[in-house]
């Protein structure tokens, strides 16, 4: 082919350059003819299919552009919450060490600080965490409220069945002493004695 035709060569980057040229061209001469007549024109074939390109490529460029900012913005973020997770951790270590060491010397300062992000965060985390061990502690305590008068409610019957006996076991002796004082005042109504 290129015997035949020594003057016309199929090349990617001479296809590139010309492409490129054909660009410039169009984007000048589009400027040039909108500010001379401040209207849309006709367009031949050329032109349209020129237009057509420009606005695809253009299209193009900016989905790129797009992508890659977000992957950038990702990235940004990956690495912001990275660091914050690092330096919250460091600043946990950190005040347990103090902690330890300053438990015995100084009392805990009631003044608050004005907490930087990862002040803030860490505070964050140390609250939720208190308030967790508030509630679990909680739920514990109702636990034991609950076992303790199941186990009441478990034992009253036996209670109720030895006041019962308790009750039955008395009986025989208070018949027994009625029987006596009848003996002894047969004549006599009983509820005089009791009255006095």
């Amino acid at each position: 082919m290129k015997v035949a035709l020594p003057l016309c060569t199929v090349d990617g980057k001479v296809c590139r350059r010309r492409f490129y040229t054909l660009m410039d061209v169009f984007k000048r001469e589009e400027l040039e003819s909108l500010r001379a007549s401040g209207a849309a024109e006709d367009y031949e074939e050329r032109e349209q299919l020129l237009t057509d390109c420009f606005e695809l490529t253009e299209r193009h460029a900016q989905q790129k552009a797009d992508k890659t900012e977000k992957k950038r913005d990702a990235e940004r973020r990956e690495a912001a919450s990275a660091d914050i997770v690092r330096s919250a951790m460091e600043g946990m270590r950190n005040k347990r060490a103090l902690s330890s060491d300053t438990d015995l010397a100084t009392p805990p300062s009631t003044k608050k600080k004005k907490r930087s992000g990862t002040d803030a965060l860490l505070g964050f985390l140390e609250d939720r965490a208190s308030s967790r061990n508030n509630r679990d502690s909680l739920k514990e305590r109702q636990l034991q409220v609950e076992e303790r008068r199941l186990t009441l409610e478990e034992h009253r019957p036996q209670q109720n069945k030895d006041k019962t006996d308790r009750m039955l076991a008395i009986m025989p002796s208070q018949m027994g002493l009625m029987a006596q004082l009848i003996e002894r005042y047969p004549n006599k109504k009983l509820y005089c004695l009791f009255k006095s």
